[in-house]
């Protein structure tokens, strides 16, 4: 059974990038695409992937606000922010919207995004960075989220 997968970012490029490093999976498939925060809600709506790859800077609404608006939903999509950016305070803020965790833009290889599909599994809650170069090959058959530096 395929995982659906709905990429959101503002980026034409970075959406491209992410789907030709996704497809190389026969069991991920992307279900849509969305440009801002209001398109990834109504489409997180309409469509229900079982993971969301959500930026989190985008015009309309941020993604931290979609987060927030998707968890209203109550659907059983897994929300993974996208970012540059690397804290423990957006980490923090990650938690509190609702998001199972983050992806960093910098991470290197298609492994990255190899413990989504675990994602869109029953897990506990709680969001960490993930940066699975900081990781052994045995903590990332283990868990989806590394905790961040």
């Amino acid at each position: 059974m395929p995982v659906n997968i709905l990429l959101a970012d503002d980026h034409e490029v970075v959406r491209q990038g992410l789907r030709s490093i996704l497809n190389v999976r026969p069991e991920w498939q992307i279900c849509g695409e969305a440009e801002n925060g209001q398109q990834a809600i109504d489409l997180t709506n309409e469509l229900k992937p079982d993971i969301l790859i959500l930026d989190i800077t985008m015009p309309v609404m941020s993604g931290l606000e979609a987060v927030q608006k998707i968890t209203d939903l109550h659907l059983n999509t897994r929300v993974l922010i996208f970012t540059m950016h690397e804290s423990r305070s957006l980490v923090k803020a990650v938690r509190k919207a609702g998001a199972r965790g983050c992806v960093l833009k910098y991470a290197q290889h298609v492994t990255s995004f190899e413990r989504s599909k675990r994602c869109s599994k029953e897990e506990p809650s709680g969001a960490r960075v993930l940066h699975l170069n900081q990781m052994t090959r045995d903590q990332r058959d283990r868990t989806c989220y590394s905790a961040g530096r």
